[in-house]
């Protein structure tokens, strides 16, 4: 009976010693965001090459046009009912 309870209490100091206790966030920010009073760095990836005209490209084809029409929809792209 010991050695279980010894094993138990080992176990259980060596399970809370291994996990690692986070501050909490910034003051008005959630836990995923960049936690700028700690010291986080923003940084972001540049566009590739030409990625705009390509954009341009897809929203005047009519593909996908959530993501790469972000000036508008084009004419061509819109629903045509058949009364008009």
């Amino acid at each position: 009976m010991k050695k279980l309870l010894s094993l138990l209490l080992f176990v259980g100091l060596t399970g809370c010693a291994g996990v690692e206790i986070k501050p909490p966030p910034c003051p008005g920010t959630r836990s995923y965001d960049v936690q700028l009073c700690r010291g986080e760095k923003i940084y972001s990836i540049p566009n590739p090459p030409y990625a705009a005209l390509q954009a341009k490209a897809k929203c005047d084809a009519c593909i996908d046009i959530d993501q790469n029409c972000v000036w508008g929809i084009p004419p061509q792209c819109k629903p045509q009912w058949k009364w008009q």
